[in-house]
């Protein structure tokens, strides 16, 4: 069923609008066809939507524009993609939860426009509807209005795991890769020493403090532990959860499954460790038997705190013995090196984000469209 007439509307109040006051804030636009960028900075033109700032790319190749971190609004074209969970993903990974995303594209179906209206984003089609974008973006409605903060859950399947170290440097080497608003939330389950990882004094009142402008912690309180809705997340488009889960309960492992869209659990060589990652995968294998289509991807972090000993279990026995590949080694460091874009955490990190570290250039990413869900479904325990 097609949702739009192929003739483009009039607009009655262009006279009215024309004598609106510009925004203070830039509208980034992001298209590869130099013919939709022109027509639609000639309509942002007409309405006095002056601070424009064209980005020639493909969005769902590209890296971070600096610009898009001030915008008021970014607008994307999509083109012919219509999957709606990639769509939602890049726009996570890519719009700061502080700009309006507003995505236009060549798809006219009813069914499409609704899904992504409900996923927190306008789309509106080329072909009809460029003439409501400065409505759209002059829309009182805030721009975290409906918008979904991408949650990775960190959890240590034994006391001592490392779970808090690898939670902080997937953190770190987020912060590296990208200028998009996150969250670390340290559980009250965990080991508490988020203060000492960062050398600096942290509320414990459960209070978020900003480390930089565009990364945040938070220390969870006691009362308030396991909490993945709190609205104050909304402000971030990333969130990183640090619990502790060797003393699971089986209410708090449903709410991290539905809750989060990446689970890394950190394991370590001692089979205490392994018992309770394959207690985990059990559990999830049964949630997923109640709640098909939730995907969560998991992926196998084996974190080194010591030398390794000749009598202890090898990566192969670890990954028959739990059905799952290791994703990441995090070997031991026993200088103490700072993070690199060598390091295995980085590179689960970038994996995580979608970013290419081939330095040759490509147009391959994570969640490419043809790729998204089978990478979804090797990853994940089915």
């Amino acid at each position: 069923m097609k949702l739009f007439f192929d003739t483009k509307s009039n607009n009655k109040n262009t006279t009215v609008k024309s004598q609106k006051k510009k925004f203070a804030q830039p509208i980034l636009i992001i298209s590869p066809r130099p013919d939709v960028m022109s027509d639609i900075v000639s309509r942002l033109l007409m309405h006095n939507l002056a601070d424009v700032i064209p980005h020639e790319a493909d969005f769902f190749t590209m890296n971070d524009n600096p610009a898009a971190s001030n915008a008021v609004a970014v607008i994307v074209d999509i083109g012919d993609v219509d999957n709606v969970e990639l769509i939602m993903q890049m726009v996570a990974l890519l719009i700061p939860v502080s700009a309006k995303p507003i995505l236009v594209g060549n798809n006219d179906s009813i069914r499409f426009a609704h899904a992504l209206m409900m996923a927190g984003t306008n789309y509106r089609h080329i072909g009809s509807q460029l003439a409501q974008l400065p409505d759209l973006i002059r829309d009182p409605i805030p721009a975290t209005h409906n918008r979904v903060t991408m949650k990775i859950s960190v959890l240590g399947c034994k006391g001592g795991a490392g779970a808090s170290t690898v939670a902080h440097q997937l953190f770190k080497a987020a912060g590296m890769l990208t200028s998009i608003p996150m969250l670390l939330v340290q559980g009250c389950s965990g080991s508490r020493d988020l203060d000492l990882l960062l050398a600096k004094a942290l509320p414990s009142d459960g209070s978020i403090a900003d480390l930089t402008a565009h990364q945040s912690v938070k220390m969870e309180t006691c009362d308030a532990a396991w909490l993945y809705e709190d609205t104050a997340f909304n402000r971030y488009n990333l969130a990183f959860f640090d619990h502790g889960i060797h003393s699971h309960l089986e209410q708090q492992l449903e709410q991290v499954f539905m809750q989060s869209h990446v689970i890394v659990l950190v394991i370590s060589r001692a089979l205490a460790s392994l018992r309770v990652a394959k207690n985990i995968l059990e559990e999830h294998k049964r949630f997923l038997l109640a709640n098909p289509l939730k995907e969560t991807r998991i992926f196998l972090c084996l974190n080194e705190s010591h030398p390794k000993n000749t009598d202890e279990l090898v990566n192969a026995d670890i990954e028959e013995y739990l059905g799952l590949a290791i994703f990441s080694v995090n070997a031991y460091n026993v200088h103490h090196n700072p993070l690199s874009s060598e390091s295995s955490l980085y590179r689960l990190a970038a994996h995580l984000l979608g970013k290419s570290l081939d330095p040759k250039p490509s147009r391959k990413v994570l969640f490419s469209l043809p790729t998204f869900r089978r990478t979804a479904r090797q990853n994940a325990v089915v």
